[in-house]
């Protein structure tokens, strides 16, 4: 905060945002109107501290793509939790991976408070956009509860369904929220 709000005592000001966000995460996934309803949060700050958490996402994205093979889904999954792990809308995220796992590109489809429309065709246009042959399906639940609905593993099996028939791997499909990933 010292770099946008120079000679001032800026502890008062991180305390309060604490306060009003809970902890770091919290913060960082604050948007710049939110954070600037914060006393002493003026637009430059809330703007710096959203290049923060932006800057983060684009580092992990990095991470991710630089990856031999996923030989685990950590690094996807840490990226994916920085990018939609704390959005107040579901958000559902397609990570098209090759052969070998290596990530390819991946794409974000934003939904509502409580759901993301997803169909299954529309994954599979994807794959074949991307030249991919797998995918990892990847979706936040605003609630911060990561146990999967009954909807949830309804998309599940459907994708699978129709991922056989076209000779695409479903590789995982993971939910991910500010606490964690399941």
């Amino acid at each position: 905060l010292t770099f946008a709000i120079p000679r001032r005592d800026v502890k008062p000001i991180a305390r309060a945002l604490l306060v009003r966000f809970k902890d770091l995460a919290g913060v960082l996934e604050a948007s710049v109107e939110e954070l600037q309803e914060v006393p002493g949060i003026g637009e430059q700050a809330a703007i710096l501290l959203n290049l923060v958490r932006q800057l983060g996402s684009d580092y992990l994205e990095s991470r991710m793509r630089s990856q031999e093979t996923l030989d685990s889904l950590t690094a996807t999954v840490n990226f994916a939790r920085m990018k939609i792990g704390g959005n107040n809308l579901e958000s559902f995220m397609t990570v098209y991976v090759d052969s070998h796992l290596r990530v390819i590109a991946f794409e974000i489809l934003e939904g509502t408070v409580d759901r993301a429309v997803v169909y299954p065709r529309n994954l599979v246009l994807g794959c074949t956009r991307h030249y991919a042959s797998g995918a990892i399906l990847i979706h936040n639940h605003p609630s911060g509860i990561c146990r999967p609905s009954k909807e949830d593993c309804d998309l599940t099996a459907r994708v699978l369904q129709v991922f056989n028939a076209a000779g695409i791997r479903l590789v995982d499909h993971v939910i991910v929220s500010r606490s964690g990933a399941v």
